[in-house]
């Protein structure tokens, strides 16, 4: 049985960034707007600029299996789910790692409007808890299967932050706020005045035969001002 339970473990941590993007864009497309897709155009930029900044950290970002052969030391293999695609290029970096970009880019992106107003009206803090156990299990995973160094992780992480919330201010500067995801604005439903009907009954006060009696008058009667004024201040 622990088996089963290790590899299911394995199967969500692993392709907890597919599962997390799937889930966004097809809740977007229920909601029928394109804020999912517009998140993941900024998940796509945020990953890009990573990668390319990658051989800035010189020998500091090397892979971790990588730095042992060159230390000398026993090779020690990789875990299979450290990369699910293997880099086209070789590269021998994993800092600052995709995945902790990844996490971090979503919960600042997508969390944005909840944490910019300070935690008021916060509808959605089952899904951040969800966001963040991933976030923590990841890093866990990833480290004790020898895909990145701590440092690695924390370095994604904040460019992850620094990437979410750039494309936070853009889209939000861009389209007046209507593309960011969970928008309360492109929330909110619209109301239209439509054609109705009304209809009243007046009471006056009827004189006939000396006697003051409560007169229901419909409302296509056309009344005198002397009973408007009687129905008025005579109204309980």
């Amino acid at each position: 049985m622990i088996p089963q339970i290790t590899s299911l473990f394995t199967l969500i941590v692993t392709l907890s960034p597919f599962f997390v993007s799937v889930f966004l864009v097809l809740q977007s497309f229920a909601k029928n707007n394109l804020q999912g897709i517009v998140y993941l155009c900024g998940v796509i930029l945020a990953e890009s600029f990573g990668y390319l900044i990658r051989p800035v950290f010189g020998n500091m970002g090397v892979r971790p299996d990588i730095v042992q052969l060159r230390d000398g030391e026993r090779y020690i293999e990789r875990g299979r789910a450290c990369s699910i695609i293997d880099d086209p290029w070789m590269s021998p970096y994993s800092c600052p790692d995709f995945n902790a970009i990844f996490h971090s880019f979503t919960i600042i992106y997508i969390f944005g409007s909840d944490l910019k107003s300070g935690g008021k009206g916060f509808k959605n803090i089952g899904l951040l808890l969800s966001f963040v156990l991933l976030y923590i299990m990841d890093m866990l995973f990833r480290l004790s299967n020898k895909c990145i160094f701590l440092t690695h992780w924390v370095i994604g992480t904040f460019v992850g932050i620094g990437c979410g919330y750039l494309w936070f201010l853009f889209v939000g500067f861009a389209n007046d706020g209507k593309l960011l995801y969970n928008s309360k604005i492109s929330d909110k439903k619209s109301c239209k005045v439509t054609e109705s009907k009304l209809k009243c009954t007046l009471k006056i006060y009827n004189k006939e035969d000396g006697d003051k009696l409560w007169v229901e008058v419909p409302s296509t009667t056309t009344i005198t001002p002397d009973q408007m004024v009687s129905a008025l201040t005579n109204s309980s």
